[in-house]
């Protein structure tokens, strides 16, 4: 109703009033080009003629004649009801203030001032990235999130579209009123990279109100020289065709020339949110560009969620999911998805590779030198109690801003490998998910090196506590197992200019290894009718396995399905016992038969609102039969505890393609009714899973050290061809892994003499772990690939 009211109170003040405002508004600066040395300023023309841009790098307040420069409109165009006026200022100098004024027939406006960045990547940049900021009703979170622009004084803004709701004349008003929030308190103003979404259904309204460089919609600005360049796309086109030749044919002849490559677009190709589907078009087309030329940096909007990702490739191999899997040394970080005041969705929808997803209304806070980005997520409603950044001190997050702190960090950090001024530093023993079966004393290696100077210590971890360090290289370090149990191993690398690395964690197992796993979602806990397969996905307590209702209703018989993610038990892990926990919430004491079964599936997914989401599921050949007892309420004891499971969870860990970290689920069929607390209703009563297993394969097979002079492999580092001369012609497997374990390549040599192009076993520049093994023999050598 609201709206239609100020449609109304709009409508009848231009029938009466007409131009009678007057002078400028609705200010926006805008990048065409560097912004080192360009800048774009557009406005509403309300009134008066004859508008001129007069600036200068001196204050002169409003005195609009004291200004040494001055420049006509190069640009009008008449759009969403407003009269868009554009200056485009260009031979600026880099790393300078320009204050400026707009004087027409009717007056003058209020002096504002940008400044340019500097040339070259020795200063920082600041960069706000986020999108989505139509709304209903209720313009307040976009405003807050305008607001905290103002006090985080950013060298530009990347917009991701979806501005307004319906694309109206009089939402576009409002939003332009808004954007002038933006705008600190003593007249600084910010430029953006402006992109086109899906609700800006009509092309070319974001070129004829925000003027960007083609009317295509998409289009490459380069910042700094050749310090940043900035990929913005249109989702609202064909992918396809135009859009993506350009594409390939700017990365091609660009990406090598910049410091850092950035893109951004609308749509999310993989969206953390099911409210959204998959834009598979969008991976085909442009995913592997981005992987194949570098872009170190994807921003993404349109899902109204939180997400940040680990560095990831397109992939379809044994360890992606949904067409990516992690790959830390060139792989692109993909952030996003569009909280600037548009209403938030759930964050579902997180795969593998997701570092963490939220959904609150925020934006993305980018920190970019010359060997680092740093990423920062800015929660955006508190913006009254937060402090303004100063421009002295830019990087210093100011009082009561609040940061997204999640499981893995406040902070996305992506290192340039072009400015690596760390050192490099791996574990190279134990292996990772290696087994030992009983505490005893083990030597941890570690290679380092540094390729701008030298290392002067590398440090041990186990488990965050540092056990030791070693300053003289082959580093290594004599640790004794303490007992039984997962223990991960790190190692700290620092140089001669006090920088520091940290290896990827290396995760070992000794003795038995005793698992709790916890729902980690609400619907990770679902009831679906047999009837007719409906869903419930957010029930108040789990019915195992006949809804009970209330006369005349009749009872219904259903599925109950339970997954556990990240689940950290090794492919082949010896399954010594497993069961679930469940905590009733009622007294029941009626007979009850149950029989529990796994979903025969590598990964797990996510159970969704579709009918039939759990019966359709294939099952395990191996199922248990419960016939639990009498459940008293809030008991969580041996009655509300499954049999033994065993037989379940080891028919999925032996699956080929079942890998650490994967998740697995348990689907409940039967007679009678036992109720317990859903993850809904009570987190900490919901519904527990027990494992207990123990791990002997494959980095515990016998290593013989005079297995070792079977092999001869050079040259390493390698850089296109590398060689493996075997003593005796017999069949030997070769294995590649990276040095965080992922089995990256594999394959078996039957020559005495084998040249391998390190191109055909997948591998870019980096440390990995080469194994060679026959008849329970196994050499594990690092390589290095430059």
């Amino acid at each position: 109703m609201k709206f239609w009211i100020k449609l109304i109170c709009f409508s009848f003040c231009i029938l009466f009033v007409g131009d009678a405002f007057g002078l400028t508004r609705r200010y926006r600066l805008s990048l065409r080009d560097d912004p080192s040395t360009t800048m774009t300023i557009g406005w509403e023309q309300n009134g008066g003629s004859l508008p001129v841009l007069y600036f200068g790098t001196q204050d002169y307040g409003q005195n609009w004649t004291s200004y040494p420069n001055s420049q006509i409109e190069d640009r009008q165009v008449n759009a969403k009801g407003m009269d868009n006026r554009f200056v485009r200022l260009t031979g600026l100098t880099p790393n300078t203030i320009y204050y400026f004024v707009i004087k027409d027939s009717d007056g003058t406006s209020p002096r504002f001032w940008f400044k340019t960045t500097a040339m070259g990547n020795a200063t920082p940049l600041s960069i706000i990235a986020g999108g989505d900021s139509r709304a209903y009703l209720d313009n307040s979170p976009r405003q807050n999130a305008n607001k905290m622009v103002a006090k985080l004084r950013p060298d530009f803004v990347l917009f991701g579209g979806d501005y307004t709701w319906l694309g109206l004349a009089l939402e576009w008003s409002d939003w332009m009123d808004d954007w002038q929030m933006t705008i600190s308190s003593d007249g600084r103003m910010y430029p953006a990279v402006w992109e086109r979404g899906n609700h800006e259904a009509n092309p070319g309204v974001v070129y004829d109100l925000f003027d960007v460089p083609s009317a295509d919609e998409y289009f490459s600005i380069p910042v700094g020289g050749t310090f940043l360049n900035i990929y913005t796309l249109n989702t609202e086109v064909s992918v396809a065709g135009n859009q993506s030749t350009w594409l390939e044919s700017e990365l091609q002849n660009n990406s090598d020339n910049f410091d850092w490559n950035i893109a951004q677009y609308h749509r999310t190709t993989r969206p953390h949110t099911t409210d959204k589907t998959n834009e598979d078009i969008q991976y085909d087309y442009w995913a592997h560009l981005f992987h194949d030329y570098g872009v170190q940096l994807i921003i993404e909007s349109d899902a109204h969620d939180v997400k940040t990702t680990w560095p990831v490739k397109p992939s379809t191999g044994p360890n992606s999911d949904d067409g990516f899997e992690i790959d830390t040394l060139f792989g692109s970080v993909y952030i996003g998805e569009g909280c600037w005041g548009a209403p938030l969705r759930t964050n579902d929808w997180n795969r593998a590779w997701t570092r963490n997803s939220g959904s609150f209304n925020s934006f993305h806070w980018i920190k970019i030198s010359k060997d680092t980005i740093e990423v920062r997520t800015i929660a955006t409603d508190n913006v009254a109690s937060v402090d303004e950044v100063n421009d002295v001190d830019r990087f210093t997050p100011p009082a009561g801003i609040e940061i997204w702190n999640p499981s893995n960090g406040n902070v996305v950090y992506i290192k340039n490998q072009r400015h690596i001024e760390r050192p490099d530093v791996a574990v190279t023993y134990p292996f990772h998910l290696q087994y030992f079966t009983q505490p005893q004393a083990v030597t941890i290696t570690a290679d380092a090196f540094d390729n701008n100077g030298s290392v002067q210590n590398v440090k041990f971890f186990v488990n965050d506590v540092q056990i030791g360090q070693d300053n003289t290289f082959p580093y290594n370090l004599n640790w004794t197992i303490p007992g039984n149990g997962e223990y991960v191993i790190t190692a700290w690398a620092i140089d001669n200019e006090g920088w520091h690395n940290i290896s990827d964690d290396v995760k070992i197992f000794t003795g038995e290894i005793d698992i709790t796993a916890q729902l980690a979602a609400n619907d990770d806990d679902v009831e679906e009718t047999k009837d007719n397969g409906d869903m419930d996905l957010t029930s108040s307590d789990l019915e195992l396995c006949i809804e009970e209702w209330v006369w005349p209703i009749p009872n219904e018989d259903q599925w109950v399905g339970l997954r556990y993610s990240d689940l950290q038990i090794p492919q082949n892990a010896y399954i010594a016992n497993a069961y679930i926990q469940f905590t009733s919430n009622e007294n029941q004491t009626g007979t009850a038969a149950i029989k529990v079964y796994g979903e025969n599936i590598d990964n797990a997914s996510t159970f969704g609102g579709t009918n039939y989401n759990v019966s359709f599921r294939t099952r395990t050949n191996a199922s248990v039969n419960w016939n639990p007892p009498s459940w008293n309420t809030d008991a969580a004891g041996a009655a509300e505890q499954t049999p033994n499971i065993t037989s379940i969870v080891q028919e999925i860990v032996d699956r080929p393609g079942w890998e650490s970290g994967n998740a697995m689920a348990f689907i409940f069929d039967g007679s009678g009714t036992r109720s317990a607390y859903s993850r809904d209703d009570d987190v900490s009563r919901s519904a527990t899973l027990h494992i207990t297993f123990q791990y002997d394969t494959p980095n515990s097979l016998t290593e013989d050290h005079p297995f070792e002079k079977e092999f001869l492999i050079f040259p390493n580092p390698s850089s296109d061809m590398l060689h493996i001369n075997i003593k005796t012609a017999k069949e030997t497997n070769l294995e590649i892994y990276s040095v965080s374990g992922q089995l990256i390549n594999s394959r078996k040599l039957y020559q005495t003499e084998n040249a391998i192009n390190t191109d055909d076993l997948g591998v870019g520049k980096g440390i990995y772990l080469l194994h060679l093994y026959r008849n329970k023999k196994r050499f594990i050598h690092q390589i290095v690939i430059q």
